[in-house]
C-alpha cells in the first residue's frame, strides 16, 4: 500500500517480482529515476492500482470497493539528462492511474526514458492517457490499453515500437504518435475508441518498415505531415486501411511501396470516410469530401528518392482545401510505377507529377474536381489501359513533357474528355486509342524529335486547342484506312469523338489550331507518311500557316488524305519533294495547295474543292508530272504554277473546267521536255510565260485541241478567276519563247494548239516567240489576239502547216534570219503584217492565204540558198518584197501562174542562179507595186493611191563570172519598177 510516492533513484533499480501487487492512494505515485523491472506471469501479473481497488490483492483499509479513474497519479519514468527512467514490464496492469494532477497527464508517463519495455501489460482506466511517451523510444508489444478517459496513448518524439497490441473503449484516440521517428508497426487492433486507430502525428520514417493490420476498423491515421526520408521505405501490404485527417499529408523522400492485390487493395481515405473501417473519428454517419487531406507526395528533388510504387492502391478525398496538389503529387521522382489503381474524388487533379517519368498501368483516375492527371516538365510519362472518368478538368494533361507511347486509354464524362499532350517526342513512339470518345488532344506545340517517329494508328483522333501544332523534325506516320481515318481537327469539332471540350454543340472553324508541320532543315528528317489521314482547322488564328506545313522535307507521301477548312491553305510546302495522291483539299480559306521555294511537288489525282484561293499554286518550283487533278468551286478554279521542269514531264487535265495557270515564268529546262496532252487547257496570267530551253510537246486533236489562253478567258473552262463574266484580251500573258541558243534545244512539236491573249500589257513580245530554235514544227495551229505579233521567228527554221494567226495587234508572223517554211496558213485581221520574213533564207511558200491585215501579205527580204517554189492560191495575200530578195547561183527560184508578188520601193529581185516565171495566159506572173491595187486588191491598206513608176526596183540577172543569171518569164508582168535601174535589167 503506497501512501505516498515511491521513488527509484537513478542508478538504482526496483524489482516487482511475479504477483506483486502495489496499490497507490490518492496523490501518490511510483516515480522512476532509475530502473523499474516488473517481470510478471500470465498467471502472475504484477499489477499497480487505485488503494479503492478490492478486485485484486488484500483490501486496503479505508477502501471505497469502487475504484475510480484517476485514483492516483500513476507510473512516472523520468530519464531525462543524465537520468535512466527505465522500465521492464511484462504481464503487468497499471489501473486507475492518471489523476489530474499527474505528470504527462497520463497513467504511464515515460519521460525521457533511456528505455522502456511492455510486454502483455494492461494500462486502463486512466483518468487521462493511458500512455504518454515524450521523446524516448518505448516498445509495446501485446498490451492492452483500455477504458482511459483521453486516449489510449499519446507519444511525442521518440520513436515508439508497437507490436500486437489492442486498444479499447479509449475517450480519444487509440494511440497518436506526434513528432514520432517512425517505426514498424504490426498487429495492433482496436474497437469503439473516440478515434479508433493508429494516429501519426507530423512523424519521420528514419529506418524502413513495414506497417502491417490485422483489421481495417483500426486504421493508420495520419495526422500532419509524416515523413518517409531518402534512402528509407515504407511498404504497406495488401489491405493496409490509412486515413488521413484535415490537411494531412504522406511526403515520401525514400519509397513507399503498396503492394495490393484485386479484392484486397491498399487503401488511403479520409478520415469521415466511414464506408472503409467504419466511423474511425466517431462523428457519426459521415462520408469523405474533397479536400479532406492533402495527398502523397514524392518528392525525390536533388539527392533524394521520391519513390512510389503502387499496385491495387486506392487514393480518395486528397487535394486539401484549396485544391493545391493532387491526390498523389510526384515531383523529381526518381521512379513512380502506379498499376491498378484509382485515385478519385480529389480538391484537385487526382495525380499532380513533374520533372519524373511516372507509369501509370490500368489506373482509374475519377470523379476528381481538377484533372484526372495533370503532369508537367515531365520525363517518358507511360500511360496504358487508363480511365479517365467524370473528372472536372482534363481527363489526362501532360505539359511540356516527353511523350511516350499510350495505349489503352479511355474516359468519359471529363470536364475536357481527353489526354492532353504538350512536350516532345524524343524515341520511336505510337499512339493507340480504344476509343475516339477519349481522343489525344494538343494543348501546345508538340515536337517530334530528329531521327524519332510518331505513329497514330487508323482510327486515331487527335484534336487541337488554340495554337496548338504538330511539329514533325523526325518522322509522323499515319496509317489509316478508308474505314479508320487518322483524323487531326479541332478541340471544338464535336462530330468526331463527342463534345471533348464540353462547351455544348459546337463545330470546328477555321484556326482553330495551327497544325502539322513537317521541318527537315538541315539535318533533321521533317519526314510524313500519311495514308487516308485528315485534318482540319488548321491554319491558326492569324492564317500564318497550312494545315500540313511541308518545309525542307527529307521525304512526304500523302495518298488518300483531306486537308480541309483550314484559315489559310490546306497544305503549304517549300524547299521540299512531297508526294501527293488522291488527296482532297476542300474548303479553305487561302489555297487548297500552296508550294513555293524550290519546291518539287508531285500530284496525281487530286481533289481541289471549295478553297477561297486558289485550287493549288505552284510557285517557282521545280515542274513535275501532273494527271487527274480536279476542282470545282475555288476562288481561283486552277492549276497555278510557275517554276523548272528539269526532267521529262506531261501534264495531264482531267477537266478544262480546271485548268493549268501560269502565274509567272515557268521555264523548260534543255533537254528536258514538256508535254500537254490533246485537250489540255493552260491558261495565263499577266506575268505567265512559258519558256522552252528543252521540249514543248503539244499533241492536240481537231476535237480536243491544246489551248494557251488568258487567265480571263471564261469561254474556255469557265470563270477561273471567279472575276464574273470577262474574256481575254490582247496582252494578258507573255506568250511562249522556245529559245535554242548555244547548246539549248528550243524544241516545239506543237499540234492542234491554240495560243491567244498574249504578248505582255506593253507588247513588248510575240505570243509565240522562236529563237535559235532546234527544231520547229507546228501544224493545224491557232495564235491570236496577241499584243504585239502572233508568231516572232529569229535565227531558226521553224516549219508552219495550216496554221492560223489572227487579230494580233501587229503582225501575225515576223522572222528575222530565219528559214520558215510556210505551208497552207492562213494570217487573218493582224494590224500589221500578215507575214513578215526579214533577212531570211527563203523557202518554199505555197497555199497561205490571208485576209483583213494592215499589210495583207507576206512579206520576203532574204536569199534562196536551194531550189524553191512560190505559190499563192489568193493573190489577195501576195508576196510582198521588203528589200532585195536574192538567188544564189545554181539555184533557181519558180514562181508558180497566177502568182503576185508586190513591191515596196527598195524590193528586188538579184538573180544569180535561175528565175522562172511560169505564168500563163490566164494566169500570168505578175511583179508589181505595192501601191498596185488592181491585182490582189489594196494590200498596203493605205486606199487607192496610183501605183507610178520606179515604185521599186525590178529585177537583176547576174551571170557575171561563174554565176547563173538566168531568167525564163512567160506571161510575166513587171509592172511600176525601175526605182535606180531597169525593171528587168541582165
Amino acid at each position: 500500500h503506497v501512501v505516498g510516492n515511491l521513488q527509484v533513484d537513478d542508478e538504482t533499480t526496483l524489482n516487482l517480482e511475479p504477483g506483486a501487487v502495489l496499490k497507490f492512494s490518492p496523490g501518490t505515485q511510483l516515480l522512476v529515476y532509475g530502473t523499474l523491472n516488473a517481470p510478471g506471469l500470465s498467471d502472475q501479473p504484477v499489477v499497480l492500482t487505485s488503494s479503492n481497488d478490492d478486485f485484486t490483492g488484500e483490501t486496503i483499509d479505508g477502501s471505497t470497493g469502487s475504484p475510480m479513474s484517476g485514483d492516483w497519479k500513476g507510473l512516472y519514468c523520468y530519464g531525462y539528462s543524465g537520468y535512466d527512467g527505465i522500465i521492464s514490464m511484462q504481464h503487468g496492469k497499471v489501473l486507475y492511474g492518471g489523476s489530474a494532477e499527474a505528470e504527462g497527464s497520463s497513467a504511464v508517463y515515460l519521460y525521457y526514458s533511456d528505455s522502456a519495455l511492455l510486454e502483455t501489460t494492461v494500462v486502463a482506466q486512466s483518468g487521462q492517457w493511458g500512455i504518454n511517451s515524450l521523446n524516448c523510444s518505448p516498445v509495446l508489444s501485446g498490451c492492452l490499453l483500455d477504458a482511459n478517459t483521453s486516449g489510449g496513448m499519446t507519444s511525442g518524439g521518440g520513436a515508439p515500437e508497437l507490436v500486437n497490441n489492442t486498444f479499447t473503449n479509449n475517450g480519444g484516440w487509440a494511440v497518436v504518435l506526434a513528432s514520432a521517428s517512425l517505426t514498424a508497426y504490426s498487429g495492433n487492433t482496436g474497437s469503439a475508441n473516440g478515434f479508433n486507430g493508429l494516429g501519426l502525428l507530423n512523424g519521420t520514417l528514419n529506418t524502413s518498415a513495414t506497417w502491417t493490420q490485422v483489421d481495417p476498423s483500426f486504421p493508420f491515421i495520419l495526422v500532419g505531415t509524416v515523413n518517409i526520408v531518402d534512402e528509407v521505405s515504407l511498404t504497406l501490404p495488401a489491405g493496409t486501411l490509412v486515413k488521413a485527417a484535415d490537411q494531412a499529408l504522406l511526403l515520401v523522400n525514400g519509397n513507399l511501396y503498396c503492394t495490393g492485390s484485386s479484392g484486397n487493395e491498399v487503401q488511403f481515405v479520409s478520415l469521415k470516410d466511414d464506408s472503409q473501417g467504419g466511423d474511425t473519428n466517431g462523428d457519426g454517419p459521415s462520408q469523405g469530401f474533397p479536400g479532406d487531406w492533402l495527398g502523397i507526395k514524392g518528392y525525390g528533388y536533388s539527392g533524394a528518392n521520391g519513390i512510389l510504387a503502387l499496385d491495387w492502391t486506392v487514393i480518395r478525398h486528397a487535394g486539401g482545401t484549396t485544391g493545391s496538389t493532387g491526390g498523389v503529387f510526384a515531383s523529381y521522382s526518381d521512379d513512380t510505377q502506379l498499376s491498378h489503381c484509382t485515385i478519385g474524388q480529389c480538391s484537385a487533379s487526382g495525380i499532380v507529377m513533374e520533372y519524373c517519368s511516372p507509369v501509370l498501368v490500368d489506373c482509374l483516375l475519377e470523379q476528381n474536381l481538377g484533372h484526372g492527371l495533370d503532369g508537367h516538365g515531365n520525363g517518358p510519362t507511360v500511360l496504358t489501359d487508363n480511365h479517365f472518368n467524370q473528372n472536372g478538368g482534363w481527363g489526362a494533361q501532360l505539359v511540356s513533357s516527353t511523350l511516350t507511347d499510350y495505349n489503352g486509354n479511355t474516359g468519359t464524362g471529363n470536364g475536357m474528355n481527353g489526354l492532353a499532350l504538350n512536350g516532345t517526342v524524343t524515341s520511336d513512339r505510337v499512339w493507340n486509342q480504344p476509343d475516339p470518345g477519349f481522343p489525344f488532344v494538343l494543348t501546345g506545340t508538340v515536337v517530334v524529335n530528329d531521327d524519332v517517329s510518331l505513329t497514330l494508328p487508323a482510327g486515331t483522333l487527335v484534336k487541337g486547342a488554340d495554337h496548338a501544332m504538330l511539329l514533325v523534325n523526325g518522322s509522323l506516320i499515319c496509317p489509316g484506312t478508308e474505314m479508320d481515318p487518322v483524323r487531326l481537327v479541332s478541340l471544338k469539332e464535336d462530330a468526331f469523338g463527342g463534345d471533348t471540350n464540353g462547351d455544348g454543340p459546337s463545330s470546328g472553324s477555321p484556326g482553330d489550331w495551327l497544325g502539322v508541320k513537317c521541318y527537315g532543315y538541315t539535318y533533321f528528317d521533317g519526314i510524313a507518311d500519311l495514308d487516308w489521314t485528315i485534318i482540319q482547322h488548321g491554319g491558326g488564328s492569324s492564317g500564318s500557316q497550312g494545315g500540313l506545313y511541308l518545309s525542307y522535307c527529307d521525304w512526304a507521301q500523302l495518298d488518300d488524305c483531306t486537308f480541309q477548312s483550314c484559315s489559310s491553305s490546306g497544305s503549304v510546302v517549300e524547299y521540299c519533294s512531297p508526294v501527293f495522291e488522291r488527296c482532297l483539299f476542300n474548303d479553305n480559306r487561302g489555297h487548297g495547295l500552296y508550294a513555293g521555294n524550290s519546291t518539287a511537288t508531285q500530284l496525281t489525282d487530286n481533289t481541289f474543292d471549295g478553297n477561297t484561293g486558289w485550287g493549288a499554286l505552284l510557285s517557282s518550283v521545280t515542274l513535275l508530272d501532273y494527271s487527274g487533278n480536279m476542282g470545282t468551286g475555288n476562288g481561283i478554279n486552277g492549276f497555278g504554277l510557275s517554276g523548272t521542269v528539269s526532267a521529262n514531264r506531261i501534264w495531264n487535265e482531267v477537266s478544262p473546267s480546271f485548268p493549268f495557270v501560269l502565274t509567272g515564268s515557268t521555264l523548260v529546262n534543255d533537254d528536258a521536255s514538256l508535254t500537254l496532252p490533246a485537250g489540255t487547257l493552260l491558261k495565263c496570267m499577266s506575268n505567265g510565260q512559258l519558256l522552252v530551253y528543252g521540249s514543248l510537246i503539244c499533241p492536240g486533236t481537231p476535237e480536243a485541241p491544246v489551248q494557251l489562253v488568258s487567265f480571263r478567258d471564261d469561254s474556255q473552262g469557265g470563270d477561273t478567276n471567279g472575276d464574273g463574266p470577262s474574256s481575254g484580251s490582247p496582252g494578258n500573258w507573255l506568250g511562249v519563247t522556245c529559245y535554242g541558243y548555244s547548246s539549248n534545244d528550243g524544241i516545239a512539236d506543237l499540234d492542234h494548239t491554240v495560243i491567244r491573249h498574249a504578248g505582255g500589257a506593253t507588247g513588248g513580245q510575240a505570243g509565240l516567240r522562236l529563237q535559235y530554235c532546234d527544231t520547229a514544227t507546228f501544224e493545224d495551229c491557232t495564235i491570236g489576239q496577241c499584243s504585239s505579233n502572233g508568231i516572232s521567228v529569229e535565227y531558226c527554221s521553224p516549219a508552219f502547216t495550216r496554221c492560223l494567226s489572227e487579230y494580233n495587234l501587229a503582225s501575225g508572223l515576223t522572222a528575222t534570219g530565219s528559214a520558215c517554211d510556210l505551208l497552207d496558213n492562213h494570217f487573218e485581221h493582224n494590224t500589221s503584217w500578215g507575214v513578215w520574213l526579214d533577212a531570211a533564207t527563203l523557202t518554199d511558200y505555197s497555199g497561205n492565204t490571208g485576209v483583213g491585215n494592215g499589210v495583207n501579205g507576206l512579206g520576203l527580204r532574204g536569199t534562196v540558198h536551194n531550189d524553191r517554189t512560190w505559190q499563192n492560191p489568193d493573190a489577195s495575200f501576195p508576196f510582198i518584197l521588203t528589200g532585195t530578195v536574192t538567188v544564189d547561183a545554181g539555184v533557181s527560184l519558180n514562181l508558180a501562174p497566177g502568182l503576185v508578188c508586190k513591191s515596196q520601193p527598195t524590193g528586188l529581185i538579184y538573180v544569180f542562179g535561175t528565175l522562172n516565171a511560169g505564168g500563163q495566159a490566164s494566169a500570168p506572173v505578175h511583179l508589181t507595186s505595192l501601191q498596185d491595187d488592181s491585182v490582189g486588191g489594196d494590200t498596203g491598206g493605205d486606199g487607192a493611191i496610183n501605183p507610178m513608176p520606179g515604185d521599186w526596183k525590178g529585177v537583176t540577172l547576174n551571170g557575171y563570172s561563174s554565176n547563173d543569171g538566168i531568167g525564163n518569164l512567160n506571161w510575166c508582168y513587171i509592172d511600176f519598177a525601175g526605182n535606180g535601174q531597169s525593171a528587168l535589167q541582165a
